[in-house]
């Protein structure tokens, strides 16, 4: 078994020049969501050469629509591909997903970056742009591996399946298509940016949008009316106690150490149409961190009743949807 480690870290070592520069081409291709076909293309045809057996797909839309867990600003996944490649074992072994997604986060305004966000430069030991640790390194290193594994001709057991998806940093979209069409091991390692260690634990996520009402009135006689900017505040304030209540349940070793194990961000505000008016209505958009053990439906239900409480006093003016 050493040796057949060994073979395997040498060849990573001995190959890491080839390495960095596949990661910095696949940085330099932007992956936002709903324009991964560029990256998914690199990394099949870096598959094919590994002689991998390959299912590449475009996820459905109208299948997952109704899936509880299902969250996607998208009702269309056109040209963007989900890939899994299978590495075969003889059968008589446990099997391994190897999970990493590859879109990347907008890059915001690309004045206040120091180095371009698709540039993959290089300086000293460091590679900046969008994707280097979340997660395209952590994809050209499970790629790595598996090259390692096929040239050092080591026979495995059990399958490994390489999964390269689409939409994670939306809600998860593309790894639930990966699910439902039928992909599923004895183990999962997902190389997302952790220092190098390990979490076996992780919080997940849902999104939520909450609709606050006001009464519009001309900013002359602003006291005529009601603003939903102004009830916004108390809004955003009664979900960041929330976010308190929650997070002081949790125990676990695992979280020592983290601020806040399982936030509750609140993402976009959308409201208002004219500086002299006073606003009838105003939308907030969010993400409500799921602890591990916790359900969805748990987490949604005390959200959900954490908001009635505030509507007790505010009937009719806000509307959970």
């Amino acid at each position: 078994m050493e040796q057949l480690k060994k073979q395997v870290c040498d060849y990573i070592e001995s190959h890491e020049e080839e390495s960095v520069k596949f990661l910095k081409r696949l940085i330099q291709e932007k992956s936002v969501s709903g324009d991964e076909s560029g990256a998914q293309a690199i990394v099949i045809e870096k598959l094919r050469e590994l002689g991998l057996d390959l299912d590449i797909w475009e996820p459905s839309f109208s299948k997952m629509k109704d899936h509880p867990y299902f969250v996607s600003p998208r009702t269309s996944f056109s040209d963007s591909p989900n890939i899994v490649a299978t590495l075969k074992g003889s059968g008589d072994g446990k099997s391994m997903i190897l999970n990493g997604h590859i879109d990347v986060v907008p890059e915001g305004d690309v004045n206040q970056w120091e180095h371009h966000p698709y540039s993959g430069e290089k300086i000293g030991n460091r590679i900046y742009g969008r994707g280097t640790t979340d997660m395209k390194g952590g994809n050209v290193a499970l790629m790595l591996a598996m090259e390692a594994i096929i040239e050092s001709s080591i026979e495995l057991k059990g399958d490994i399946y390489f999964q390269s998806v689409i939409e994670e940093e939306s809600g998860g979209a593309g790894t639930l298509a990966t699910i439902l069409r039928g992909y599923k091991a004895d183990g999962v390692i997902i190389p997302e940016p952790t220092n190098m260690k390990f979490f076996p634990k992780q919080q997940g996520s849902m999104w939520f949008r909450l609709r606050v009402k006001g009464k519009a009135a001309h900013g002359g006689t602003r006291y005529e009316g009601v603003s939903a900017i102004e009830k916004s505040m108390f809004v955003i304030e009664h979900v960041r106690k929330l976010e308190e209540k929650r997070n002081s349940r949790i125990t676990d070793p695992l979280f020592k150490g983290i601020p806040i194990p399982i936030p509750i961000n609140i993402g976009k505000i959308e409201g208002g149409s004219w500086p002299s008016s006073v606003p009838d209505e105003l939308i907030l958009e969010g993400r409500c961190g799921v602890a591990p053990n916790e359900t969805i439906e748990a987490a949604k239900e005390e959200f959900e009743n954490w908001i009635a409480e505030l509507m007790m006093w505010t009937i009719g003016l806000l509307k959970i949807r």
